[in-house]
């Protein structure tokens, strides 16, 4: 379509780069006004001349989108809503260059050792420091350089070459070593940089490491997704009896007849059991008599539970220390332990990783260090309910990891044919179903065993007094970041209000009640004032909480007191892996940026042993940034319902209409 207010657009990785319709002036004003700051290409001679640069934590993670939407709006004189349209339709469409804004920039490599360096670009480029960061760089502001340790030559260069767009007469090679004493005195050193010579039939030093794509990861090879030889009578034979459902056996059996495969079914469905009947089948059959099994810190004694509920025999160690004992049968890692034991992948049979869309950027370090593992161990499984949180080319590394020919594409070819459009994603969905994906819905698989789950939006007026509050929380902020966090912490306390209200009002006597916050310097206000009702007491997890033994004791406090009532606690830490199956009632007092997140956070309640349906309450003031942030988590759910489950997506689409058709109305999802 003809866009008003945008021609064109590029997304280096890190940076938007969007092209205005003779804007310039009106935009540049308001800009200025709003203090967003972005970067404008003047250069005669650069391709993307005229090009406004943002950083994809202003566009793509959407905390200051709306801001930056009215301010662009008011400039050209048109209505929000328009350019909100037009501006998500244009990141969705971008042009994928990774190095569109590198043009002219030089990066200077300054061995210090064999394996570490110091990297000095001569101007600033945001994908270069996301470069540098993900391959686990530290920044000498006395040098105004990138540390760099652990890494060959070839390999810190490819990377640059192809993560950050550069080419080969751009990256230079200081002759000579350093030492980091000397590193102050870097970029005043008076002998000539020399252009890095060519290392194509060189690569020992990359250890055996085969370069693959044309985004900058040398990569080790991985081999391809293939049967493993094992039946379906194989694999039924190592199940106890009672100790899955039909269709846990199921996912157990797709899995184990596989070398590489992505369990996605929901959350609650059971991908944890199913990983472990498929491990085991293959670790009774296969020389190698090691599991290794890379997951979050904060529930890897969940998973020794598991294992040992179902194989009371098996040797379970969960890595504390520094030495694994010689008779574990299972290896609990997480995933900042990952790159430390690699070479205990050479005897394992097989890997799984749990939460697997933690490694969606494929120039992580604990991405690279997941395939490290993975090149070692001749079986591979994924068990993530979320493959895709914002973009399709997240799925890319999870293929790769397991073996998927679509893995070996070049990741611009991936995003080229199956990014940006409704067709492209169904592609996507019809090459990775049924021969690497697998995933279930609670409703296809539990229904009659799990009553399901009822989302509410619910839209309240703002009284006077309170919208002036809200104006001046507007106007309270000296930066973007600034007013949004003074906002959606406003909204946040006020909604805390609203689930006081609801506790009281919907929560019965025996029902328990799970609060998510995203601003957790509030957290235990929250708790005393909710706990003050008089309904019983809530407690709180946030991420300050670092002890894996206090968070389990909060949690079965939740689980096994009846005295307390919920708890109040933030994403990062309650939404993932916890199993709260006693609450039937969660309250979202200030909304995720992800549809992924929100999903997470709803099915901690919605699982197996459930006896009544989850209630899930999303209060929305009317009139205010929470309204944006509610349309933003459906068009990115639009994406993921097409990848994963192209069915949900026509489902989800007939709903979107019928709610426009019914004049606005919030209409109850029943999920």
């Amino acid at each position: 379509m003809a866009w008003q207010v945008l021609q064109k657009a590029v997304f280096d990785g890190a940076e938007y780069g969007l092209l205005f319709h003779y804007h310039d002036g009106q935009i540049a004003a308001a800009i200025k006004r709003g203090e967003v700051r972005p970067f404008y290409v003047h250069d005669a001679n650069h391709p993307y001349r005229r090009y406004w640069r943002f950083h994809r934590s202003i566009m793509d993670n959407a905390q200051p989108f709306e801001v930056l939407i009215s301010t662009i709006a008011r400039a050209v004189s048109m209505a929000y809503a328009s350019v909100r349209q037009e501006f998500l339709e244009a990141l969705a469409e971008a042009e994928i260059n990774p190095g569109a804004f590198g043009y002219g920039i030089t990066q200077t490599v300054y061995p210090i050792g064999e394996r570490e360096f110091v990297v000095i670009g001569s101007k600033f480029h945001a994908i270069a420091v996301k470069t540098f960061k993900e391959m686990g760089g530290r920044w000498l502001k006395e040098a105004g350089g990138w540390h760099l340790r652990d890494t060959s030559l070839p390999m810190l260069v490819t990377t640059l070459e192809r993560e950050a767009g550069y080419d080969e007469q751009n990256i230079l090679v200081h002759p000579g070593s350093f030492t980091l004493q000397d590193v102050h005195l870097l970029s005043g050193l008076g002998a000539t940089p020399i252009p890095f010579p060519t290392f194509e039939h060189d690569l020992s030093a990359c250890q055996d490491a085969e370069s693959e794509g044309d985004h900058g990861i040398v990569v080790p090879t991985i081999e391809r997704v293939a049967e493993t030889g094992l039946t379906e009578a194989d694999v039924l034979a190592c199940i106890p009896k009672g100790a899955a459902h039909d269709y846990q056996v199921t996912g157990a059996v797709f899995m184990a007849t596989r070398t590489g495969a992505l369990n996605a079914d929901d959350m609650g469905v059971g991908k944890t059991r199913q990983a472990i009947l498929a491990a085991y089948a293959v670790k009774l059959k296969h020389e190698r008599k090691l599991v290794i099994l890379v997951v979050p810190k904060s529930v890897r004694y969940k998973w020794e539970r598991e294992i040992l509920a179902i194989y009371p025999e098996e040797k379970v160690q969960v890595l504390e220390g520094v030495d694994v004992a010689p008779e574990a049968e299972w290896v609990l890692l997480n995933y900042e332990q990952a790159g430390k034991w690699q070479i205990l992948g050479e005897r394992a049979c097989a890997l799984i990783v749990d939460e697997a869309h933690k490694l969606k950027t494929e120039s992580a370090l604990r991405t690279q260090a997941v395939y490290a593992l993975a090149s070692t161990i001749p079986v591979r499984y994924l068990l993530t309910a979320t493959p895709i949180l914002n973009r399709e080319s997240e799925m890319y590394a999870l293929l790769k990891i397991t073996g998927h020919p679509l893995g070996s594409m070049e990741l611009p070819d991936f995003v080229s044919r199956f990014a940006g459009s409704r067709e492209f994603r169904a592609a996507l969905n019809e090459a990775i179903t049924g021969n690497w994906m697998i995933r279930r819905s609670k409703h296809q698989v539990l229904r009659g065993k799990v009553p399901g789950k009822e989302r509410n939006y619910r839209s309240i007026p703002m009284p006077k007094k309170m919208a002036q509050a809200y104006q001046e929380a507007l106007n309270s902020g000296t930066s973007t970041f600034g007013v949004l966090h003074s906002t959606r912490r406003f909204l946040q306390e006020a909604c805390i209000k609203e689930a006081g209200k609801y506790l009281k009002k919907e929560v019965a006597k025996d029902e328990k009640m799970v609060v998510f916050v995203n601003y957790t310097e509030d957290a235990y206000a929250h708790a005393e004032y909710l706990t003050g009702l008089g309904k019983g007491r809530f407690v709180v997890l946030t991420g300050d909480i670092l002890s894996d033994a206090k968070r389990q004791e909060l949690l079965d406090c939740v689980q096994r007191d009846d005295s307390v009532k919920g708890i109040v606690g933030s994403y990062g830490v309650l939404a993932e892996g916890v199993d709260l199956w006693r609450a039937n009632h969660v309250y979202i007092a200030s909304q995720p940026w992800t549809p992924a997140t929100l999903e997470q956070a709803e099915d901690r309640c919605n699982r197996l042993g459930k006896t009544r349906m989850v209630r899930v309450e999303i209060p929305i003031y009317a009139g205010t940034i929470d309204e944006a942030i509610r349309e933003l988590i459906s068009g990115k759910a639009e994406i993921v319902e097409d990848v994963l489950d192209p069915e949900e997506a026509e489902r989800a689409a007939i709903r979107k209409v019928t709610e426009l058709v019914k004049g606005g109305r919030k209409a109850v999802a029943v999920v």
